[in-house]
């Protein structure tokens, strides 16, 4: 370890614990928990790293239900709520992330419009493992891999840690939440299984639109995207080229944003 990145994290360490960052256009704003460089930066790149799910976000009806799979630390939770006084549901399974995520909602004072699941969304409710690679940390934020030996850009690996989890159906969540008007996935490579789980989901009258994060090279691209046809979406191609797309080792990951015909 440098000089350099000693001192930047020993700067981090003691610097203040949360950040505040401002909503353009209105007089609200979000606080976030930090502990160290990752939860920092995710702070501070919020409203900016994927700005078209925040334009996907600002066209929500108010107080609508708004399901996250995949939430991290609830930084779209917090904004469909403050913003828009949605319910949001946020799933997040990695035991890190829950962390920030509860204090993200006490900071706001979120506790009457958001809730969050501690489970992952597959196309069977049972036990399960989410593997993590090598650069996890319990004190940071981070995610895992539903498989022990692929990540998102259908890389292999070797897990270096693993935490027990709940697999769940959406559509066995939504017989408990009753109503879904905005559905994002974002849960880096389990997309295809996920949506097997919610095919009554996806026929649901009142769903308006969804936003899923996808591989346009992992092998069952066509298949989830004749789900989401089959399902009367369509995708909004002037939104989804907005999105950022990231090319890395071969992969092709970028938001998909689809609006019920």
């Amino acid at each position: 370890m440098t000089l350099k990145s000693t001192l930047i994290k020993l700067f981090y360490k003691f610097f203040k614990d949360e950040i505040k960052i401002n909503i353009p256009n209105s007089n609200k704003s979000i606080i976030f928990k930090v502990t160290g460089l990752k939860s920092r930066s995710r702070a501070i790149s919020s409203l900016s790293k994927e700005k078209n799910t925040i334009k996907w976000i600002n066209k929500f009806d108010q107080n609508s239900v708004f399901l996250d799979v995949g939430a991290q630390i609830g930084l779209y939770s917090l904004y469909a709520s403050i913003l828009k006084n949605s319910t949001s549901y946020a799933i997040e399974p990695y035991i890190s992330n829950l962390y920030f995520l509860q204090e993200n909602i006490k900071k706001n004072n979120q506790k009457q419009n958001i809730f969050y699941f501690p489970v992952a969304a597959t196309d069977t409710s049972s036990t399960g493992k989410l593997y993590l690679d090598s650069n996890f940390d319990f004190s940071e934020i981070g995610g895992g891999y539903p498989i022990d030996s692929v990540n998102a850009r259908n890389e292999k690996f070797i897990p270096s840690y693993w935490q027990g989890i709940q697999y769940i159906r959406l559509d066995d969540l939504l017989e408990m939440l009753k109503k879904v008007d905005y559905l994002k996935i974002d849960i880096d490579g389990n997309e295809y299984q996920c949506l097997s789980g919610a095919k009554k989901m996806l026929k649901l009258k009142m769903l308006k639109s969804i936003l899923i994060e996808l591989n346009e090279n992992d092998k069952n691209y066509k298949k989830i995207i004749e789900i989401i046809n089959d399902s009367n979406f369509k995708l909004d191609e002037q939104l989804t080229n907005e999105s950022y797309v990231s090319t890395k080792r071969g992969s092709k990951i970028y938001n998909h944003i689809f609006n019920k015909i």
